[in-house]
């Protein structure tokens, strides 16, 4: 299938899904549509994280202001440093 196919035919069946089916149906889209072996690489590389993200976050933005948010935001484009792991 090609993939403007596989987009029409993943849109339009989550297009008549509740929010309540969706969690349930949409995992057997993605194994229909990527097959088993992609479908698990896929649950591999994007399952939800475990841990504090309030936590996280918190520390991650820790002394950052908006002014500095908007600073980056501008300079986006921009080559600059490396981000911090």
């Amino acid at each position: 299938m090609n993939p403007v196919s596989f987009l029409q035919n993943v849109e339009n069946a989550l297009r008549k899904m509740t929010d309540q089916e969706f969690p349930r149906h949409a995992p057997s889209i993605l194994q229909r549509e990527l097959g088993t072996e992609r479908f698990a690489r896929f649950l591999r590389l994007y399952r939800a994280e475990r841990g504090d993200y309030t936590k996280e976050r918190e520390e991650l933005l820790k002394g950052v202001t908006i002014d500095d948010l908007v600073e980056q935001f501008r300079s986006a484009d921009r080559p600059g440093p490396e981000p911090k792991q």
